[in-house]
């Protein structure tokens, strides 16, 4: 019957769990990845030297701190894939308990 079919009735659990979980990460990251990027380019337009009475020059200032948003979009992607070359040899060396110190190193460096 069913055994020749499926014979690991527990893959397909797997299986169902995974997609459940890959659909969850999708929905959440459809909602935080847009607020990460207003929180950044809030970031960039925050700046101690601009003054209220220079409208002019605050626009033009604005315009200079949202254009370096593409630098900081780069500089995260270039520390993402350093990180993901290191940490990718320590997982397959030493397992997943080396994730318990990148982020502690992670938390102590950022």
């Amino acid at each position: 019957g069913t055994q020749h079919v499926f014979p690991q009735i527990s893959f397909w659990k797997s299986t169902g769990w995974h997609f459940a979980l890959r659909i969850l990460y999708a929905i959440s990251g459809a909602i935080t990845f847009p607020v990460l990027d207003g929180i950044a380019l809030a970031h960039l337009l925050r700046s101690p030297s601009q003054e209220s009475n220079q409208t002019e020059e605050q626009n033009d200032d604005e315009e200079e701190d949202t254009s370096s948003y593409g630098k900081e979009r780069l500089h995260g992607a270039i520390w993402w894939a350093i990180t993901n070359l290191i940490l990718g040899p320590c997982l397959d060396r030493w397992g997943f308990q080396v994730l318990y110190g990148f982020a502690i190193v992670s938390s102590v460096i950022c």
